[in-house]
């Protein structure tokens, strides 16, 4: 089963998709490949046309992960 992160309406939750993802983050502890595979997993649900969601799936994973920590 494959996971993802949405902000359905931020001004009622008092949220944002960057706080969801931070929250996310810090409760399950995931790393920031695993936060991209969150955002990989959006787009492969989102409603887009197939060769729409494999671009964005492209330009996600060229965003450069910090370095792993100690």
């Amino acid at each position: 089963m494959d996971h993802l992160l949405n902000s359905d309406d931020p001004p009622m939750f008092g949220t944002s998709l960057r706080e969801e993802y931070i929250a996310v983050a810090r409760t399950l502890g995931l790393s920031p490949a695993g936060l991209r595979d969150l955002a990989c997993n959006a787009a492969r649900a989102a409603f887009l046309p197939r060769a729409e969601a494999q671009a964005l799936i492209a330009e996600i994973n060229t965003v450069p992960l910090p370095p792993a920590g100690p």
